[in-house]
């Protein structure tokens, strides 16, 4: 027998050890991805695996530079940082390889895979760049599809629909495969973002011919159904969606289906129906954000359509209980609470008390217009605190109010100047016949004055509801015309949007205390020291140091609760130069239904106040589950334990 030379020995030992070595990457990376695709996308799934493949192909790379495996080991580390989501790494091996080994038979891959690198590194100039080399330069006819659709998705990304429209097109006309009709799924998506829902339904209409996956065929007959509803054609869209609804192989979506079926038949007339298919998916399909989601729509329909609060608000606190975490939890709750305003306002008007009731009868005509979405109760009740308290300084903000809402919610010209002559001819002389002037195109009244245009501006951003832009204008009325009569009235407005608007008594007492000290002899500071539970008297005492107090009209410190433990403690930082003297300080502490701290003060000071400030700012980084808490409790007063330890040196 012919003995191997030791040459040819030594030789095959090499290409078996630099095969080996790429063999095991090879296993560590489809080890990998089997762990990835089959977690459903978890975070960290694989990745010890990749990061093994990551170092056999190294090895393959220092080693064996010369190697017939090195362009497949260049690929695999490129890949393996992609799945990793180290893209700027992953990019580095794709430009590589088309540098070194421009004739590999990965060069395609290299220039797809760089192309979805950049896009998620959002560079989608470069990632445009890329899918066009591989248009250009590539043979693969699935990879070059592949390609055409994502220079689609570029374009629907950047929200520039039209070229969306024209890639995802050209690649259902000239493509092959499943993803032709993903891609006409997607021309649906361009139009219907675009708000054209008559060629977004054509566009889903198309799907269906296509041969699509189970899934997309689905959805694309979904959109069917909801550019229907856009077009208002809710028969037609109950057609599809009960058809959606027969379809056994569609049974894991039946939840979301049944609640199409319920809002068509509501946009139908057909209440009663619609409240059944609604009740129909809480009780078969429970503990789910469409049974959640069923619940809210009960609360809505008892709110708006049968005026029954009371059901209304049990429905919003189902919901809520359904899945308290999800975002319709989030609004249910939102719901509830604006009930729960609506009936402490209405038993406020049954009062004794005018100014109370005045007031409580205005606030429920701003709840109606500004949360409620019901302008019509709301121009009743801005007429009711005209018609019996026509004295009272809310009279001409709902004079005001009733124009604006018949020239920019009804949209009725002729109503909305009527009301604005009627704001000039009873309340000729308040900032808001200078408004009603504007809106009338009037000129300015000639006793006009810079503060009242200023303070104008305030109220009428106010009434739409921008907050924010309000407490600007009030402010530089306040601070630029110290001596104008519309400076207390704007500082009693700004006290009265933290306490109301923003349900910050902090900000609130500190406008209110600053109203008194600086124009106690107003009208304001008199109403200002009422809602701080002071009397009047010549001698104002000094503003209080907000730092530590603990707020007008709250619980006595001895009934309060404590509050559960908390499932994250905010960080304490230490003023320079404090001394800890105690192990814990009590805090009074106000949490809200989503287990957020939005406020917080020192019951007893340590004696430091930048260290009261510290803790205080501490305890409102801190979080509650709302699980943990009484509903019945949400946004009310507990105690906290605050540990105060020194800081490590």
């Amino acid at each position: 027998m012919k003995r191997l030379s030791p040459i040819f020995l030594i030789l095959l030992a090499l290409g078996c050890a630099y095969y080996n070595t790429f063999f095991h990457a090879q296993e560590f990376f489809k080890k990998a991805e089997k762990a990835r695709t089959s977690s459903h996308g978890r975070e960290g799934a694989g990745k010890e695996d990749y990061e093994k493949a990551i170092k056999k192909a190294a090895m393959v790379l220092a080693y064996y530079p010369k190697s017939r495996w090195v362009d497949d080991a260049l690929m695999l580390i490129g890949k393996s940082y992609y799945h990793l989501g180290e893209y700027t790494k992953a990019i580095r091996k794709f430009q590589e390889m088309q540098t070194n080994l421009p004739k590999s038979d990965y060069l395609d891959d290299s220039y797809y895979w760089m192309g979805l690198a950049y896009y998620k590194l959002e560079d989608y100039p470069l990632a445009e760049g890329s899918f066009k080399n591989l248009l250009a330069k590539g043979k693969d006819r699935k990879l070059l599809d592949e390609g055409r659709y994502w220079l689609g998705e570029i374009g629907f990304v950047t929200k520039d629909y039209q070229r969306g429209i024209e890639e995802y097109g050209r690649l259902v006309a000239e493509g092959r495969g499943g993803i032709r009709a993903q891609a006409q799924y997607r021309i649906g998506e361009c139009w219907w973002e675009m708000e054209n829902y008559e060629k977004a339904l054509k566009a889903f209409k198309r799907v269906k011919g296509l041969k699509p996956a189970r899934e997309i065929g689905f959805q694309a007959e979904f959109a069917v159904g909801e550019s229907y509803l856009k077009l208002d054609q809710p028969q037609e869209a109950l057609r599809v969606f009960e058809g959606l609804a027969r379809e056994g192989r569609y049974y894991h979506h039946l939840p979301r289906v049944r609640l199409k079926i319920a809002e068509c038949k509501l946009k139908l007339g057909h209440t009663k129906e619609a409240i059944k298919e609604y009740e129909a998916v809480s009780q078969e399909f429970p503990q789910t954000e469409e049974s959640a989601q069923a619940l809210y729509s009960l609360g809505v329909i008892y709110e708006d359509e049968l005026k029954d609060l009371k059901k209304a608000k049990e429905f919003f606190e189902e919901s809520v209980q359904e899945m308290p975490k999800s975002d319709v939890a989030k609004r249910a709750q939102e719901k509830s609470a604006n009930i729960v305003k609506l009936e402490e306002y209405k038993e406020q008007l049954s009062g004794e008390e005018a100014e109370s009731s005045v007031r409580a009868l205005f606030l429920l005509a701003e709840m109606y217009l500004l949360e409620l979405n019901e302008p019509d109760s709301a121009l009743a009740a801005y007429r009711s605190v005209i018609e019996h308290f026509p004295e009272s300084s809310y009279a001409p903000r709902s004079a005001y109010a009733i124009s604006w809402i018949w020239d920019k919610v009804k949209g009725d010209t002729l109503q909305a100047r009527e009301a604005y002559k009627r704001v000039l001819k009873d309340y000729p002389h308040t900032s808001y016949a200078q408004k009603a002037r504007e809106r009338l195109g009037l000129p300015p009244a000639e006793e006009g004055e810079p503060a009242e245009s200023l303070f104008i501006k305030g109220e009428d951003f106010l009434l739409q509801g921008e907050e924010d832009s309000a407490l600007a204008w009030y402010g530089r009325a306040a601070g630029e015309y110290p001596q104008s009569q519309f400076a207390p009235k704007a500082i009693y407005a700004m006290g009265w949007i933290y306490e109301n608007r923003w349900d910050s008594l902090r900000l609130a007492t500190e406008a209110y205390q600053s109203l008194i000290d600086r124009y106690p002899e107003s009208e304001y500071a008199l109403l200002a020291m009422k809602k701080l539970g002071k009397k009047p008297s010549k001698e104002i005492s000094p503003a209080p140091d907000t730092s530590t107090q603990k707020g007008p009209e709250l619980t006595e410190i001895d009934s309060l609760p404590f509050a559960p433990p908390p499932i994250k403690v905010g960080e304490l930082f230490y003023p320079p130069g404090a001394v800890v003297t105690q192990e814990t300080v009590l805090v009074k502490i106000r949490i809200d239904q989503f287990g957020d701290v939005k406020e917080a003060h020192i019951v007893e000071s340590t004696g430091n106040r930048a260290l009261d400030w510290a803790i205080e700012d501490a305890m409102r980084q801190t979080k509650f589950d709302p699980a943990d808490i009484d509903r019945k409790l949400y946004n009310s007063w507990f105690l906290y334990q605050f540990e105060v330890k020194p800081p490590e040196k």
